[in-house]
């Protein structure tokens, strides 16, 4: 499960910036790369970390220290980051696990880096969104005005009826990473929106995914927790033709994501919706994927729905 939490926020307009340490709003991403069938030397280490350090630095980043073990292992600390070098000299081949939890937008060419450094004919790897470091770097977000509780919302069990854009801008990368693990060709993709008269996010950040990905607009809202049948329907209706219109070998539903801006009412729905057993057969698929993507450390109104999936 990939749970980023997201706090109540009033409209931008309204805020005033503050700087504030990122460790309660941090994500990163781990790519654990494998390097096979090596052109370059595996054997010194020192040699390695000296090879590594400059092609880390050519792209920006800023190596910290490094140390080895074993004379098999090399950990490479950066302000970003870290790698981790794993080397078997003898059937030459060496695996990364590289992290960063800022400068995402380097990932793919860091990556590059490291497999021409040890120069690898054969390599292959996955991602995992992960989470970030505390006192890394901090980040600007927006802030309340002084006479708004930040948390009154929160505890209110209360979510924004009109959240803001992420201002990190790492909500892209967050999806991409996620949808990313998802195992299938083409895969479905529900995405939990706000009302029609609101922008959805998280539908803009998978436009150009070639995944099909579908909306569901938010039918119900309001603070009130009593059934909505209407929308239930609705909802439910939305869900089967797009699993009938799907490819027949995708026909299940791969991943639903949550928009920061749904309101929690929608989350009574799916979770009435998917509490027929047969219907969460019919529709999940065997291996599917709860986003709700956000930059928060508060308990949002759908960790408890995300607990009820898990269980």
């Amino acid at each position: 499960w990939w749970n980023y939490h997201r706090n109540t926020q009033h409209k931008l307009k309204e805020r005033k910036a503050m700087t504030v340490d990122a460790s309660n709003n941090s994500e990163g991403v781990m790519i654990v790369l494998e390097a096979e069938e090596t052109t370059q030397s595996l054997v010194s280490l020192t040699d390695l970390n000296e090879t590594l350090t400059k092609s880390l630095e050519r792209k920006g980043l800023s190596v910290l220290s490094s140390s080895s073990f074993e004379k098999e292992a090399l950990v490479i600390i950066l302000k970003e980051g870290y790698v981790v070098l794993r080397s078997w000299p003898e059937h030459r081949y060496c695996a990364f696990d590289l992290v960063l939890w800022t400068s995402l937008d380097k990932l793919d060419a860091v990556k590059d880096k490291l497999v021409a450094a040890v120069g690898a004919e054969l390599t292959s790897s996955y991602n995992i969104v992960v989470g970030g470091m505390k006192g890394v770097a901090s980040v600007e977000i927006p802030k309340f005005p002084a006479d708004t509780d930040p948390d009154s919302s929160a505890k209110m069990g209360q979510h924004a009826s009109a959240p803001t854009p992420f201002e990190l801008g790492d909500l892209d990368a967050i999806l991409e990473e996620t949808i990313s693990l998802i195992q299938r060709v083409d895969p479905t993709i529900i995405v939990f929106c706000p009302g029609k008269a609101k922008s959805c996010q998280s539908l803009e950040a998978l436009k150009d995914s070639e995944a099909k990905v579908l909306p569901i607009r938010a039918c119900a809202s309001g603070e009130d927790m009593k059934r909505d049948i209407a929308c239930e329907s609705t909802t439910l209706h939305v869900m089967k033709s797009a699993v009938m219109n799907s490819a027949p070998h995708e026909r299940k539903i791969a991943a639903i994501v949550i928009d920061p801006g749904a309101p929690k009412k929608m989350g009574l729905v799916l979770k009435k919706v998917f509490s027929n057993l047969q219907t969460m057969t019919e529709l999940l698929s065997a291996q599917y994927v709860l986003l709700a993507p956000g930059l928060d450390s508060s308990e949002p109104w759908y960790i408890p729905l995300f607990e009820w999936f898990r269980t």
